[in-house]
């Protein structure tokens, strides 16, 4: 059973691994229009930030049930309910990031012509660059442990195979999946920790 809880674990790390890629994409450029720097209509702000904060409380296994009912069981509704999840978390990160960051760059670049577009990307992006890879990290370290219930509404990755042992009361192999989980999460989380360490001091 040790490949099949190698198969199970690996499918959990790509669900993990590309709903977070995928939603960090997204939050990114929409965490620019979010924050209030940069003075743009506030009616936007306050419906779009309202939304994010409704979407934000549920948990990620609502995501994978609704998306699954959609598009049919399996790794794909999970990856996307992760994506989806991150983007809601993520984004607000980001945003109360950016509206801490110093404007005199982002003016004086503007003061040139340059487009708003270039001005948050050369003035902007750099001071929050170190930010927003912690984020993706501490992202996808939540997944990980996130993940694992996704099999639980038949999203994919490990949570399918733990669900089917337990069903069955095998606990032999349940044992086995629960220790490879909690390996690659220590792991994963003690590898994230000490770069995000980096990120913040240098």
């Amino acid at each position: 059973y040790w490949e099949v809880a190698q198969k199970a674990m690996f499918d959990t790390i790509i669900i993990s691994l590309v709903g977070t890629a995928f939603g960090v994409i997204f939050a990114l450029p929409m965490s620019f229009y979010l924050s209030n720097n940069f003075k743009l209509n506030k009616s936007y702000l306050l419906v779009h930030r309202g939304i994010l904060s409704i979407f934000r409380t549920l948990p990620v296994l609502i995501y994978a049930q609704l998306i699954a009912i959609v598009i049919g069981y399996g790794t794909t509704a999970g990856t996307i309910a992760t994506a989806i999840f991150t983007y809601t978390v993520a984004v607000k990160m980001l945003y109360e990031n950016i509206e801490t960051v110093n404007m005199g760059a982002y003016e004086a670049l503007e003061s040139t012509g340059a487009s708003r577009l270039k001005c948050m990307i050369k003035a902007i992006y750099p001071q929050i660059k170190g930010f927003f890879w912690s984020t993706v990290l501490y992202c996808f370290e939540m997944n990980i442990r996130g993940a694992a219930v996704l099999g639980y509404v038949g999203a994919g990755g490990i949570g399918v195979k733990l669900n089917e042992t337990i069903g069955h009361m095998d606990y032999e192999k349940t044992g086995l999946l629960v220790l490879v989980l909690i390996i690659v999460v220590v792991i994963v989380e003690t590898i994230s920790r000490e770069l995000r360490k980096k990120l913040v001091n240098g």
